[in-house]
């Protein structure tokens, strides 16, 4: 979010309250097969010398403001 929030539109996005994260996992082998598939079923990463992704998680969310009590306020969590 620091990313964003210095860009040309910064001052809106921290305004609005909503933070955009996640994370991307990989991995690798390497191996002595040089076969594709050679490495089922033995192991979990199939494709021998690879790099392969693990998962990819995004979130987009805003939090409400549950302190305040003067205004509705909502919020939304998309993953």
């Amino acid at each position: 979010m620091s990313a964003i929030y210095s860009g040309e539109h910064g001052k809106a996005w921290e305004n609005s309250r909503i933070k955009i994260y996640g994370w991307i996992n990989t991995g690798f082998n390497l191996s002595t097969s040089n076969k594709q598939y050679g490495n089922a079923p033995a192991s979990y990463y199939i494709q021998p010398n690879s790099v392969q992704l693990d998962q990819m998680a995004l979130y987009v969310e805003r939090l409400p403001d549950t302190v305040q009590n003067d205004h509705f306020d909502w919020g939304f969590r998309l993953t």
